[in-house]
């Protein structure tokens, strides 16, 4: 089976919307009507309008930061502004302003018609029971004052006033737009001009409030500051009194400080140098002497140029006793002389070396004590500089707090002088651009937009209510629907016959009327069964429906004429035993019959069989109609009688009833060679005929297809536009048929 969420072609929406066209026009229409009446009874509504500049700040001639800090290039400014425009205060402004709250336009007097009447107490009525169904659901009073008449009159009319203005921002730009609707366009004007009038008092009220806020603010907070100057002040002159502090501290001396200590310490660091120089020189030569080393060894002594004189008298000396030498003796008076001075020499040199020994010593205790008196000088200087700087901090935090003090005493003396010129200037940066002007021309009713959204909104009304009826009828209706939902083969659509019924004698349409669309459609079904099987012609067909009312027996009837007409030896078996109606369509009697033959073993089959004045066509009754038909029709006897009769007769058609309704239907289906499902066009559920086939299904029937039967063709035509059948005929009723199925789509034969 296929899926049944299939989706739907094209060409079935088109067939909806022709099927479902009246109701589409009926919906367009009314709801166009009505749109027309509503838009011709509106009472014409006028609109004022008033353009305001709202600039990022105002003009004002002194500056008072402080109290004004807005920033009015911000999103949330402007947001805050529209909606001060629509609040509830602007608007009871505006309404006592104007007396609104005794006017007509908002509270109308009923009229003295007996229409304006009815209206009226319909309106006072549906009020009355809004207020009881809210005071059912409101919880309990809490002992609050219940509202003065005059009072719920004023909050009425804020709510009508409210819900006739507009605010909007003009777009990339300062201006904003503020509209009013009214019946009178003399009241439209005048309101907007009020509510730009009054917006621009209330903006200036609200400001010259916080100037006169500001002023009491800064009144008392002058007072305290005045008593914070003083007593700053008065602490740091204690402070100079107590330290003796004529000038003020300047940078100059702590600058001049800095440069003794920086200079100190350069002198230090040379004295130091100067005294480790010097006791290095001094234990060195003394370390030297005290080792005995040879006087000329010593750096220090060779340095002293009175040494070098002596050393270089010795020098000669030696030479001279070395030449004295070679002439005389050891104790030459001349060598003696020589030796004499020699000592002499030498004692002058150490006692010269012990001097110079000496005069190290007091030059490393001289660097010493210089380095020494250096850094007890450093040490006062640091101390000296340290008690200056904590005295220069106190003096600055104290001078600080007696100049802060002073500036801020200033300052707020400056504010109160600026707050005050403002209160005698005030000043506001909204400005009325464009005043609203007498409205001529009504802005409601829009008599073309209205009816263009009716005919929308109707025509969208019937397509919905269309399709949704559409997918609400579950009928089966054209051949692809068989397909769909039934996987089943499709046999033929057999037109609806007027006045036509299995009940009626002589209501066969391939009897009465050979070139009818009925009879056609009953020949091309006997094609379409003769055909179903493949390898050969079905001799044995039950023609059945899924419930009662489907046109089952008109239809087995006529095929079966059909067949007959085609030169086949043709029998109808009515094996509706509960609600027989061959015998009455063919006008026969029965008495006896398949009732009676499969109840008794012994009655003669060809007896029963009634000829009917049709060429080739024979019919077996029901006969009288038993307590038991479905052991009847299930039991042996009903396989002979099909036995029987198959070599007396070409084909054998057993009409049975509803499958769904009784089983007699589906113990039959086992014995015959094919089943044909009849089903009434919009009209039978495709559940219940599924529930059919399954039934005939779970048994192994072999079904050869469903006819849809009783189709309105002059309704439901458009469905079967590919499927109708031509023919020619000779009276005017066939022309006209041939006409209007011409004009229907399909091609003239």
């Amino acid at each position: 089976m296929q899926n049944e969420k299939d989706t739907m072609h094209l060409r079935d929406y088109l067939l909806v919307l022709r099927k479902r066209r009246w109701l589409i026009a009926s919906c367009f229409i009314v709801v166009v009507l009505l749109a027309g009446l509503f838009t011709v009874t509106m009472k014409p509504v006028y609109k004022g309008e008033t353009i305001l500049s709202i600039e990022p700040d105002d003009a004002n001639v002194v500056s008072i930061e402080e109290v004004f800090t807005f920033d009015a290039s911000n999103t949330e400014y402007y947001q805050t502004q529209y909606n001060i425009i629509s609040s509830r205060t602007i608007a009871r402004r505006v309404i006592e302003s104007l007396n609104l709250q005794e006017s007509e336009e908002f509270f109308p007097k009923p009229g003295d018609s007996l229409v304006a009447q009815t209206v009226h107490w319909i309106k006072e009525t549906i009020g009355e029971l809004k207020n009881a169904v809210q005071a059912m659901f409101k919880p309990p009073s809490t002992g609050e004052q219940q509202l003065s008449e005059e009072e719920a009159r004023m909050r009425s009319a804020v709510g009508i006033f409210s819900q006739r203005l507009t605010v909007e921002p003009v777009r990339n730009s300062r201006l904003v737009s503020i509209s009013f609707e009214a019946y009178s366009p003399v009241l439209a004007k005048k309101v907007t001009d009020a509510i730009a009038q009054e917006y621009i008092n209330h903006n200036r009220e609200v400001r010259l409030a916080t100037i006169q806020d500001a002023i009491t603010w800064l009144n008392k907070r002058i007072a305290s500051e005045r008593e914070k100057v003083e007593a700053a002040e008065a602490r740091f002159q204690v402070f100079k009194d107590e330290h003796s502090i004529i000038s003020d501290f300047s940078e100059n001396i702590e600058q001049v400080k800095a440069s003794q200590l920086a200079e100190l310490r350069a002198k230090i660091v040379d004295a130091e140098t100067e005294m480790i120089e010097a006791r290095t020189r001094y234990q060195q030569t003394r370390s030297l002497m005290d080792q005995g080393q040879p006087l000329d060894s010593i750096p220090a002594v060779l340095e002293n140029q009175l040494i070098l004189s002596i050393k270089q008298k010795e020098v000669e000396l030696r030479n001279r006793k070395s030449e004295l030498s070679r002439t005389y003796g050891p104790n030459h008076p001349q060598i003696r002389a020589v030796n004499a001075e020699l000592s002499t020499l030498e004692t002058r040199m150490r006692n010269e070396a012990m001097k110079i020994m000496e005069s190290l010593q007091n030059q490393y205790q001289l660097a010493k004590a210089r380095y020494d008196s250096l850094m007890a000088s450093m040490n006062t200087l640091e101390t000296q500089a340290l008690e200056l700087n904590k005295l220069a901090a106190e003096y600055r935090t104290l001078q600080s707090d007696a100049v802060g003090a002073r500036e801020i005493f200033n300052m707020l003396v400056q504010r109160f002088k600026e707050a005050s010129v403002s209160q005698d200037m005030p000043t506001v940066n909204i400005h009325v651009v464009d005043a609203a002007q007498l409205p001529s021309d009504p802005v409601r009713p829009k008599t073309f937009l209205y009816l263009a959204i009716a005919a929308i909104f109707g025509l969208g009304i019937g397509l919905g209510v269309a399709f949704f009826l559409e997918y609400l009828d579950n009928t089966l209706k054209t051949p692809e629907d068989v397909k769909r939902w039934l996987a089943a083969p499709f046999l033929g659509v057999i037109p609806f016959q007027k006045g036509v019924a299995s009940d009626t004698p002589g209501s066969l349409a391939s009897v009465t009327d050979a070139k009818s669309l009925a009879s056609e459609a009953y020949r091309s079904l006997r094609t379409s069964v003769l055909f179903s099987l493949a390898d050969q012609e079905p001799k044995t067909l039950q023609v059945t429906s899924a419930g009662p009312g489907e046109g089952k027996t008109l239809t087995a009837i006529n095929l079966a004429v059909t067949m007959a007409q085609n030169g086949s030896r043709t029998v109808i078996i009515d094996c509706d035993l509960r609600r027989p109606m061959v015998h009455k369509t063919m006008g026969l009697h029965r008495q006896r019959g398949v009732s009676n033959i499969l109840a008794n073993p012994k009655e003669e089959i060809e007896s029963l069989v009634q000829e009917t004045g049709i060429p080739n066509l024979w019919v077996v009754p029901s006969g009288p109609i038993p307590p038991n038909p479905s052991e009847l029709l299930g039991g042996k006897r009903m396989q002979e009688l099909l036995d029987r009769l198959g070599p007396m007769f070409d084909k054998i058609i057993v009409d049975t009833p509803p499958v769904t309704a009784v089983t007699d239907a589906t113990l039959i289906a086992s014995k015959v060679e094919g089943v044909v499902m009849v089903v009434r066009a919009f009209s039978t559920s495709r559940d219940v005929v599924r529930t059919g086939l399954d039934a005939l299904r779970k048994i192994n029937a072999k079904i050869l297809g469903v006819v849809l039967n009783g189709v309105k063709l002059e309704k439901e035509g458009y469905y079967y536009y590919q499927y109708y059948y031509y023919y020619y005929a000779s009276d005017d009723k066939g022309r006209r048929s041939r006409k209007r199925k011409t004009r229907e789509g399909a091609p003239s034969a």
